[in-house]
Formats: C-alpha cells, sequence, structure tokens
C-alpha cells in the first residue's frame, strides 16, 4: 500500500456506508470476537494478518450502533497492537530501502493503523452529532469517562501511531494526517475533554495519558527531528514521549517562552515561532521548557522516572533536547549539482580502503605486534570485527567480507560547502542509516573524505536520500586499543586519524567506534609498526555509530 492510498483511506473511509450485517470470521457479538481473539494465536502470522484486515474493514462498514461498534473497536484494539508489533520485526533494523516483501509488510501495518482510524474517528463523528445517549448504551463503553473523550482518545492514540510508523520508515507525513490531529484535538477541546485521562498506548512507560497529551505526543514526534535518528532511538521516543509530555505545556494564548505553535486549521505539522508567520486565529502556543530542564538533568544521570536510567547516557536525551531546543537548520546554501559520488559505508569499509585495501592485521602489523607479545593472547577480537579471521599466534588476518567493503554510487542532487544532498537507488543495504560513518569522493584518483550521515528521507518507488556532512578531506587507517590501567587483554579496533584543520582551529582527531572509549581515557594508537600512547580530550561529534576526539600523545612513538 503506498502514502496515497493511506491518505485517501484517512478521507474517503470517515463516513463509510453501513453495508454488513455480519462479521465473516467469527458470530456477530461479543463473545464471538472474544473467541476468535483466542484462537487467533493458533493461527500463521499471514492468516491472522490477513484476517484481522478484513475484520477491521467490516468493523468500519457494519450496519451497527455506534456503542456496539466501539465495544467490538475495544476488543480488537489490543490484538491489533500486538499484530504490528509482531510484523514490525520484519522491516524494522533492516535496509531503509526496503524489498518487496518487506515493503508488502509496512504497507499492511500502516493499513491497520489507518483503519482504526478510520474507525475510532468515525464513532467520534456521529457520537456528536447523537442526542445525549442512554444509560443503558454508555454501559457498552464500560468506563465512567465520557464515551466522547474516550473516542478522541483512542482516535489521537491511532494518528500518533500512524505519524509514528511513517518516522520509522523516514517517509514524509501522509496527507491529511496533520488535518485530522487538528480535527480532533479541536473538537476535544470545544467539547472540554482534553484533560480525560485514559489507558495509552501498550508500550508506553505510561500506563495513561490525557486526550491532550496524545495530542502532544504527535507534537513530539516532530518536533524531534526524527530523521537524524536510528529507528531503535525512534521507538524509545516515542515510548518516553506519553510521559514526557506531561512536561509541556500548550495554551491558545501566547507566552513569552513558547518555543512552537501549531495552526489548527492547517494539514501541517507543527512549526517554530520564529520561523512562521501568524495564518488562523485558531493557533495553539507550545512551550517545552519543563521538559528541556529535565533531558539536561537526564543528560547528568538524574532520571525523573525508573525506565529512564536506562538512556541517561544515551545520544538520544542530547539530541531531542538540541532538536527541541533550536531549529535544526542548514549551515550553508545548497546549490543544485548534477554528479555523483563513490561512498563507502561503515567503518569497516572506510577502514579497509583508506588503508589501501588491505586487512586490518596488515594494517596495524598485526604479526609482528604478537610476535612482540607472546604473553598476550587476544590483541584483536573478531567479534569486533567480523572480516577478520580467527586469529592465532604469529598469524595475521587474511579473510575479507567482500560485502562490507562495497564501494557504491550514489546521484549528487546538491551540495553545500559543508556537505552534499544524495540520492540512494533502489539497492538494498542495512548500512545507510543515520550517524554512519561514510566515506566519498567525486572521482577515483581523489582521496577519501570522511563524512557522516546526518538524515535520512524515504521516497518510496524511487529510492531514499540522505544528507552527509564532510568532518574532514582526508584519513589514516588505524587501530586503537585502551590503555587503562585494568584493561585485561585489551583489544585493537579500527579508527581513523583526522589531520588538524586549521580554518576551524581544530586539532588532529581520531575517529573510534562509539563503544569503550570516553574523554580523558588513555590509549593506543597504532599505524603499521608505529605505537603512540595518547589521551583523549573532547568529544567533537558522537553517534550511536562512532566518536570523533582530539588528543594528546602522551609518549614517544615507539616501534615494534
Amino acid at each position: 500500500m503506498n502514502t496515497q492510498q493511506i491518505s485517501n483511506m484517512l478521507i474517503k473511509g470517515l463516513d463509510p456506508q453501513p453495508k454488513l450485517t455480519r462479521f465473516t470470521h467469527f458470530e456477530t457479538s461479543i463473545a464471538g470476537v472474544k473467541t476468535w481473539v483466542n484462537e487467533l494465536n493458533l493461527k500463521n502470522m499471514a492468516d491472522i494478518s490477513k484476517q484481522t484486515r478484513q475484520t477491521l474493514h467490516e468493523l468500519a462498514m457494519l450496519d451497527i450502533t455506534e456503542q456496539e461498534r466501539f465495544a467490538y473497536m475495544e476488543e480488537l484494539r489490543r490484538p491489533v497492537q500486538n499484530l504490528i508489533s509482531s510484523l514490525h520485526r520484519h522491516y524494522l533494523k533492516q535496509s531503509i530501502v526496503l524489498d518487496p516483501r518487506g515493503a508488502g509488510i509496512a504497507g499492511l501495518v500502516q493499513q491497520l493503523r489507518a483503519q482504526s482510524i478510520v474507525i475510532y474517528f468515525g464513532i467520534f463523528e456521529r457520537l456528536k452529532s447523537e442526542p445525549e445517549p442512554t444509560k443503558s448504551k454508555l454501559s457498552l463503553f464500560k468506563r465512567k469517562q465520557n464515551p466522547l473523550a474516550l473516542c478522541a482518545h483512542r482516535a489521537l492514540n491511532e494518528l500518533g501511531g500512524l505519524l509514528y510508523e511513517s518516522k520509522l520508515l523516514y517517509l514524509t507525513p501522509f496527507a491529511l494526517l496533520w488535518q485530522r490531529i487538528h480535527e480532533i484535538y479541536r473538537d476535544a477541546a470545544a467539547l472540554q475533554l482534553l484533560g480525560q485521562t485514559f489507558e495509552g498506548s501498550l508500550s508506553s512507560i505510561k500506563e495513561q495519558t490525557t486526550v491532550n497529551q496524545e495530542f502532544l505526543r504527535c507534537v513530539l514526534l516532530e518536533m524531534a527531528g526524527t530523521n537524524r535518528l536510528r529507528q531503535a532511538e525512534i521507538t524509545k521516543l516515542y515510548d518516553f514521549s506519553a510521559a514526557w509530555v506531561e512536561l509541556i505545556q500548550s495554551s491558545s494564548e501566547p507566552g513569552s517562552h513558547d518555543l512552537l505553535l501549531v495552526d489548527l486549521k492547517s494539514d501541517h505539522p507543527p512549526l517554530y515561532v520564529t520561523s512562521t508567520q501568524k495564518t488562523s486565529h485558531e493557533l495553539i502556543y507550545i512551550n517545552a521548557s519543563e521538559l528541556l530542564t529535565h533531558l539536561n538533568n537526564l543528560s547528568n544521570g538524574h532520571a525523573r522516572y525508573p525506565k529512564e536510567k536506562d538512556i541517561t547516557s544515551s545520544n538520544l536525551v542530547d539530541y531531542v533536547a538540541k532538536s527541541i531546543h533550536e531549529p535544526l537548520e542548514r549551515g550553508f546554501a545548497r546549490h543544485p549539482y548534477n554528479g555523483h559520488l563513490e561512498v563507502l559505508l561503515g567503518l569497516v569499509a572506510s577502514h579497509y580502503h583508506i588503508g589501501g585495501k588491505r586487512s586490518f592485521g596488515k594494517i596495524i602489523k598485526l604479526k609482528e605486534l604478537m610476535l612482540a607479545e607472546t604473553k598476550k593472547s587476544a590483541l584483536v577480537d573478531k567479534n569486533l570485527h567480523f572480516d577478520d579471521s580467527p586469529l592465532k599466534f604469529g598469524q595475521a588476518s587474511q579473510d575479507i567480507d567482500e560485502e562490507h567493503l562495497r564501494i557504491h554510487k550514489v546521484n549528487i542532487i546538491n551540495i553545500s560547502p559543508g556537505g552534499y544532498r544524495a540520492k540512494w537507488g533502489h539497492e538494498i543495504t542495512n548500512a545507510l542509516k543515520t550517524g554512519e560513518v561514510i566515506s566519498l569522493r567525486e572521482n577515483p584518483d581523489e582521496p577519501w573524505q570522511v563524512g557522516v550521515i546526518r538524515w535520512v528521507q524515504q521516497n518510496p518507488g524511487e529510492g531514499a536520500e540522505f544528507g552527509i556532512e564532510v568532518i574532514s578531506s582526508e584519513a589514516t587507517a588505524a587501530g586503537v586499543q585502551p590503555a587503562r590501567p585494568g584493561d585485561e587483554n585489551p583489544v585493537y579496533m579500527r579508527a581513523l586519524i583526522l589531520p588538524e584543520v586549521k580554518s576551524l582551529n581544530r586539532a588532529a582527531s581520531v575517529l573510534t567506534p562509539s563503544y569503550h572509549f570516553s574523554p580523558a581515557h588513555r590509549i593506543k594508537l597504532r599505524v603499521s609498526n608505529q605505537e603512540v600512547v595518547a589521551k583523549l580530550g573532547q568529544v567533537y561529534l558522537t553517534t550511536a555509530s562512532f566518536n570523533q576526539y582530539d588528543f594528546t600523545i602522551t609518549s614517544a612513538i615507539t616501534r615494534k
């Protein structure tokens, strides 16, 4: 299913004309749907998906009361969420450009989300126009709270879920998605339903949220710059957003600390107050200063919620805080450019080609090093360097996994003094991801430049676009290992030494894997048979894949 089909569902499916009198797969009763749900686990995933999709379509078309439709949907809500969670593993944490099977499963998930939106939105719209419901009808909701508020909460939760799916796949938001979010919020505000509290998402760290908080979860997802995050980080952001939005204030009146505004008459996501003109009388102003304070505290290890302890040192916290605090604007003007790049994805490929197409063992003269240190048995850990063969005493690595060393060609869309916007075709690879180290050159005779993939955007049917920030015009392939007291059997890992950049007043730096190293750590750097001991300084750049530090040499060069 493509993005246009989802958008069509959001507009054409909001007022389906009831045509059906029964479900296909079970008796048309609450007992029937419960029995069917209990038997779903006995079926394979293909059957579960097909039957669930058909059942949701039929539910929207059944000629029943809205209270009955709601009761059926509540029985289906958890099974649908569980199904979506199960389907995620078939297309997430893989190539951003999906193969036909992955794209089909992703489309199915989007359709399930959209069908749920159609049902809850339709119930909400029709209940609004009904007379005050009788007590017997209200009993079907099994809630003391206002049934309209519950429908608004469910609709916004599902709309946020569809927005989340688009962020996971680096898609632009579906047309009409924000218009539907705004419509539900506007009606809920007019009916004074925003403060009503209900059970939230299945995976949320907070069990209950208000109608207003479900709206703000959508706002937070949009303001966090998710096209610069990994999919696992986007998932964490979505889960934690249920709690974090408690710290966001929204108001119809402007304030001195407002960061964003939302135009409820538009189909546009929130915009920064400083970068937009007021175009409507129905504006919501967003103040995120309390959330920013919390994120800064979280970066220093002070968690507010128990589950936050797992991400206190995560790059996610710093990145989200920075994204919320200031718009991610381009530092340089971009200009159209007709050309192509040769690119290497990841540290393994960059290290190999920058090192003259030599294996890691040859670059650091591993054979000589191991012969000189007969008492050390684990100088290189093959689990950290999957293209090196198992190492024995006195034996240098020879085997290389060619797939991870490929040179790819991509088209340039535009250029700036700081980097490139490029287009990735239909080639399937899981190495194209935000925060990944990338090496690039326009001509085969040029040296490899080193950069980082800053953002990714998928264009269904056309491939993907991605932004490259160049961080060095050249590099030297090296080996790095911790040199701290108490480290037992330290291992050599790949690293790139980047030269001094005088124009930026930046000293020489080293690019290391994102684990094992921190500022002030002592390290050993080795190129060929030359080795130095150094101390890491400040971090210039940190991503999920690598860190870039300046360093100070603390010992004379030794030769082995």
